[in-house]
C-alpha cells in the first residue's frame, strides 16, 4: 500500500517542484493523485521537509534490494550446480555398473582407433573409464 500511494505521490512532488517539469512525467506520476488539495495540504509540506531523508531511504532500499537479489541469484546458482553434479554422479555410477565384456570393450577400442563409429565408441570407452 505504501508503494501504491506514497511512492507515486512522492514522484509527483519531485516532478512538480523541479524548475522545468516534464509534462508527461508530471502527468504520469500525478494521475494517482487527482485532487490538488491532497497534494498541497498533505504531500507537499511533508515531502519538502523530508526530501533528503526520503531520497536517502529510497537509495538504501534500492541497494538492499540489489543485495538481496544477488544473494538469491547466488543461492540459486549453487543449488543448480549441486543438482547438476548429483545428476552427473548418478549417471556415471549407473553407467559404470552396466555389464560389458572385455571382448566388447576391446572391439570398441579397436573400432575407435580405426576410425569406425568414432563418436559411439568414444562414448562407450568414456563411460567405462568413469
Amino acid at each position: 500500500m505504501v508503494f501504491g500511494y506514497a511512492y507515486p505521490a512522492y514522484e509527483c512532488f519531485k516532478a512538480v517542484e523541479k524548475n522545468k517539469p516534464d509534462i508527461e512525467q508530471l502527468l504520469f506520476w500525478c494521475q494517482y493523485w487527482g485532487r490538488l488539495m491532497l497534494y498541497n495540504v498533505l504531500l507537499r509540506p511533508y515531502a519538502a521537509k523530508h526530501e533528503k531523508e526520503i531520497d536517502l531511504n529510497l537509495l538504501k532500499l534500492r541497494i538492499k534490494a540489489r543485495e538481496i537479489g544477488l544473494l538469491l541469484w547466488e543461492k540459486a546458482a549453487i543449488y543448480g550446480q549441486t543438482r547438476f553434479f548429483e545428476i552427473l554422479q548418478y549417471v556415471s555410477s549407473h553407467s559404470a555398473s552396466l555389464p560389458q565384456s572385455d571382448q566388447q570393450q576391446q572391439e570398441a577400442t579397436e573400432e575407435a582407433i580405426n576410425g569406425r563409429s568414432y563418436s559411439k565408441n568414444f562414448l562407450v570407452i568414456f563411460a567405462n573409464k568413469i
